[in-house]
């Protein structure tokens, strides 16, 4: 007997919140939770009334609609604070294309072409060819650096291999040199004029820069600079070249190269030599 006595306070105290949510709810509220028409719902409304939660479930819902637009609007304001710090970027970034005469100018005191690649031949026994070492001895990065930009975004060779003699005194490089002792070793920026080399045994062949563009950024640390590829590219075959036919009529080989690819020795862009050495003079003869 006094088990039930207990147990009936229990069951009518967990049922009031029940009794009560259900005496918070109508019929109306039964088709809104059915996804009914708001024309039916709201004609319900009219005859039974707004029941409490019906009242505070749309206020629950205006509240997480409510947040959620603030989300979207937070969203889109950091997206468009992003859209206008790229275009700042992008827009402190210039670039500028140097032709040949241009860098004579520049750099060249009106007069000097840049040597772009040296390739040094080196002859053996009846002027056999033993060896090509191709070299960048001008990087498109130093180039612009003289020019007082910060990058090279394309650089454009001349096929054109010629001989250090056609080249004497009219051609000159910015390269690297090596000082100190052998543990405070360094690298020093260097110009230096194109010497030509011509023997029995080695002959020093050179390719010219066409063209360079280069850019820089008014702001620092931009970070766009970090995505500019390199291009290099190549004007035309060297032969159809040296035998007259219009540079612009060619077929353009382009690679594209990382941004460090002048710490290494280039493999795209190679042309054979069209040089032979008469037995007779030990001259250097083009063919």
């Amino acid at each position: 007997m006094k088990t039930f006595n207990w147990i009936i306070p229990l069951i009518f105290v967990a049922s009031i919140p029940l009794s009560s949510q259900a005496a918070n709810k109508n019929l109306c509220d039964e088709y809104f939770e059915a996804g009914m028409d708001l024309q039916i719902i709201e004609r319900c409304q009219a005859q039974h009334g707004v029941s409490k939660w019906f009242q505070q479930e749309q206020e629950s819902r205006a509240r997480a609609q409510a947040e959620e637009n603030e989300r979207k609007e937070q969203a889109r304001a950091a997206q468009q604070a992003q859209e206008n710090r790229l275009r700042e970027l992008r827009e402190a970034i210039q670039e500028q294309t140097f032709d040949r005469n241009d860098l004579r100018e520049e750099l060249g005191f009106g007069m000097l072409d840049i040597v772009a690649y040296q390739t040094v031949v080196k002859y053996g026994h009846n002027y056999a060819v033993t060896s090509q070492d191709r070299e960048l001895i001008t990087t498109a990065d130093r180039l612009c650096r003289e020019l007082g930009f910060d990058l090279a975004k394309r650089a454009v060779i001349d096929p054109l291999e010629i001989d250090g003699q056609e080249l004497s005194g009219s051609a000159h490089y910015f390269g690297t040199e090596r000082s100190g002792s052998f543990l405070n070793r360094k690298e020093n920026e260097v110009t230096r004029a194109w010497r030509w080399s011509h023997t029995r045994n080695e002959a020093r062949i050179a390719q010219l820069y066409d063209s360079v563009t280069c850019v820089k950024s008014e702001i620092e640390d931009n970070e766009l600079m970090k995505e500019i590829s390199f291009i290099e590219s190549v004007l035309a075959k060297p032969f159809e070249t040296q035998v007259g036919e219009n540079k612009n009529q060619q077929d353009t080989r382009v690679s594209d190269k990382p941004r460090n690819f002048h710490e290494h020795r280039p493999s795209t862009v190679r042309s054979q030599l069209y040089f032979h050495f008469e037995t007779s003079g030990g001259t250097g003869v083009r063919r």
